[in-house]
């Protein structure tokens, strides 16, 4: 810190400068903070509407998800005989594993029932009625 007559010796501009230079960068740090927050919130949102946008392509692009859908969410699915191992019983688990891993990233706090909604119908759809 510079002695009181030394800062008195400086020309007033300068004065000026050492006066309201540290508000001013206290003030656009917390301006920078402010946008970095805003922004973080932003990106971290896109990222869960991407993810959940994903799941959605995947559930409606694959075949197999589709038909063990569709054969759950109306009375069609018979657990019978020469079942296991069988293709349908692969789709099966591939639709039950599809919805589980979003069914993960809601319980790990990494989406909002807010962010799921887009897929909840197709979830709740899906259960067996029996």
């Amino acid at each position: 810190m510079l002695p009181s007559h030394a800062i008195q010796s400086l020309p007033l501009w300068a004065q000026l400068a050492l006066l309201i230079g540290p508000p001013a960068s206290a003030v656009f740090a917390a301006i920078g903070l402010l946008l970095n927050f805003y922004q973080s919130r932003r990106t971290n949102a896109q990222t869960r509407a991407a993810l959940v946008a994903e799941c959605l392509k995947t559930f409606t692009g694959d075949e197999g998800i589709q038909q063990a859908f569709y054969a759950m969410a109306y009375p069609k699915f018979e657990y019978k005989e020469g079942f296991h191992g069988s293709e349908y019983e692969r789709d099966i688990d591939k639709l039950l594993r599809h919805f589980s891993n979003i069914a993960l990233a809601w319980q790990a706090g990494l989406l909002s029932i807010h962010d799921i909604r887009p897929i909840q119908y197709y979830m709740l759809r899906g259960r067996s009625k029996s």
